[in-house]
């Protein structure tokens, strides 16, 4: 009730699991505890998936993790901003082990929520979540600007398109 108290978020209760519910919140306002400090509101996300049994959301240049088996847990110490130039994160895969947020024009390994993010590549992001596949191979392969790229760990990211466009011109 941000009327008539400050707008300080405080607990009411912890619910893990992936059960529907149905909660009430019958507590008055004025039994609550202390304000709850080092967590960050659920934001409204521009993608969202799961890592490691965590949600993982991006809003912006900003990429939300929660704490593992608690979804709508986000503690302040985990978001981050991936790309250095504080890019928009346009799509996130959880692939191999690793988490990877893109922009438009880098692709960046979030995995280790306590190590700064790492660039994996400049020039080459994605530019539609959608386009994100894993393929049984372990190719992970997505739309760039300019082509399909696909990316694992043993041969590093590849233009997969090059054949493609070079039909399409000459024929």
């Amino acid at each position: 009730d941000t009327t008539r108290l400050p707008a300080d978020f405080r607990l009411v209760d912890r619910i893990a699991g992936t059960a529907n519910f149905t909660y009430a919140d019958n507590v008055p306002d004025s039994r609550l505890g202390r304000p709850v400090t080092g967590f960050e509101p659920v934001p409204l996300a521009d993608v969202i998936i799961s890592h490691a049994g965590a949600l993982v959301l991006a809003d912006g240049p900003y990429v939300y993790r929660s704490e593992v088996g608690f979804p709508g847990t986000l503690p302040s110490e985990y978001v981050i901003t991936p790309d250095p130039d504080g890019a928009v994160v346009t799509a996130l895969a959880s692939h191999s082990g690793r988490l990877i947020a893109f922009t438009e024009r880098t692709m960046i390994d979030i995995t280790d929520p306590t190590a700064p993010p790492r660039v994996m590549a400049r020039g080459i992001g994605c530019v539609a979540p959608r386009s994100l596949q894993g393929l049984p191979s372990g190719t992970l392969v997505w739309l760039s600007r300019d082509a399909f790229y696909g990316w694992n760990e043993g041969n590093g990211i590849v233009k997969l398109s090059d054949p493609i466009h070079r039909r399409v011109k000459t024929e």
